[in-house]
């Protein structure tokens, strides 16, 4: 389940939330990313390293990505409002979208954002589910 595969990445593979939730993808759904395209999401963790945009949402929206887009986003109908709509939920969830504001809510002593990592991974199959990218 992309859950329990998220969460084990998080805290017990030195992963970042952003890699966590891709890596855990790439799993479930066999996406057949290699290790360097995995790579690119890296510099998400931490809100991008300053507390930005939350790297758990940016793992899922890579995802969303890879299985929604059709030669490229713009030659995509509709891709635009799926990310939109992925957003959306995310900050419904969390209340925002900015790893500054989701962090200390949700990080707990040892489990750092596990919580954050776990939810997102359901919402993000939820998602993928509901709107046929599975």
């Amino acid at each position: 389940m992309l859950r329990e595969r998220a969460v084990t990445y998080f805290l017990d593979g030195g992963r970042n939330c952003a890699e966590s939730v891709l890596l855990a993808a790439n799993d479930e759904y066999a996406l057949g990313l290699s290790d360097d395209a995995m790579k690119m999401l890296s510099p998400f963790g931490g809100g991008c390293g300053c507390g930005r945009l939350c790297g758990a949402q940016a793992g899922a929206l890579a995802v969303i990505g890879r299985l929604g887009v059709k030669g490229s986003a713009h030659e995509t109908p509709g891709f635009g409002k799926l990310c939109a709509t992925f957003v959306a939920e995310f900050e419904e969830m969390f209340g925002s979208g900015l790893c500054a504001e989701i962090k200390p809510r949700f990080a707990e002593p040892g489990r750092r954002c596990a919580a954050v990592v776990e939810q997102t991974a359901d919402a993000l199959d939820r998602f993928l589910r509901d709107n046929g990218l599975l």
